[in-house]
């Protein structure tokens, strides 16, 4: 049964996404609103058990991202990144967060990569993102609502931010990839 509703939720997402390649700024702007309220209310009603959860969860996306940048390493941190992620939505303690994270989730993992390859080229970038996932944690674990759902909303934002720099950097290598026409003077 749950397979079927993950299905459900997964296959017009999956359409969604094909008939509109550049929805990325809305698809962020949905993954902050639902992350930063997961956030907030796991800070709240997470138990002993979930706190243990999203602590191991943490534990394993800071030793996967201290590790190089092959493929394989690569694809692992993806996944730890998004168990973290989910692990945090099912501390909410509220069933529509942990299936609609966990269908989201499955749809956008070549997204989460994208970005994830691209923060990993640039040293600071990648700084920035161990300390964001740092901070979503300390939120949850001092059961601070605000400061969980702050430190979600910048890392969204911080996403954002690459994603929006990473579609110019690659809009200017295509056009300095294209041929460009002669100009010529034209006698006046």
């Amino acid at each position: 049964m749950t397979d079927q509703l993950e299905a459900g939720f997964t296959d017009p997402w999956q359409e969604m996404l094909r008939q509109h390649p550049n929805i990325q700024a809305d698809l962020l702007e949905f993954r902050g609103m639902l992350e930063c309220e997961a956030a907030s209310l796991a800070a709240r009603r997470a138990t002993d058990a979930d706190l243990q959860r999203v602590g191991e969860a943490y534990a394993r996306v800071e030793a996967l991202f201290a590790e190089g940048t092959s493929p394989e390493v690569l694809e692992q941190q993806v996944k730890a990144d998004l168990a973290f992620h989910q692990a945090i939505a099912e501390a909410a303690h509220n069933v529509m967060f942990g299936h609609l994270t966990a269908s989201l989730f499955r749809v956008i993992n070549d997204h989460i990569d994208r970005n994830l390859r691209h923060l990993r080229g640039q040293a600071s970038n990648w700084l920035d993102l161990q300390g964001q996932h740092q901070a979503i944690w300390d939120g949850i674990r001092r059961r601070d609502p605000a400061a969980a759902r702050a430190a979600v909303r910048r890392h969204i934002d911080f996403v954002h931010e690459s994603m929006q720099a990473r579609a110019l950097h690659e809009e200017r290598e295509r056009r300095a990839r294209t041929p460009r026409a002669s100009v010529t003077a034209t006698p006046g």
